[in-house]
């Protein structure tokens, strides 16, 4: 298997999508990081990363990737 570090940005999206339809959100949180990271996350994704670490419990990284997404588009 392939590791999300090896793929493009199309396809650990389209990873991403998948974890979170079967339900684990805890890898979905990983592929979402990585576009982050590679500086491809869209504007929805930025939400949604956020909505996942509101579920997970992790407020911090709620703030952090709220006010990134404050940065950028506000």
């Amino acid at each position: 298997m392939k590791q999300i570090y090896d793929m493009s940005a199309e396809d650990v999206r389209q990873f991403a999508y998948e974890y979170l339809r079967c339900g684990v959100t805890s890898r979905a949180v990983q592929c979402f990081e990585r576009l982050r990271w590679l500086g491809k996350l869209r504007q929805q994704e930025y939400l949604l990363l956020s909505a996942m670490y509101l579920l997970l419990g992790r407020q911090d990284a709620v703030r952090k990737i709220i006010n990134r997404y404050n940065t950028i588009y506000i």
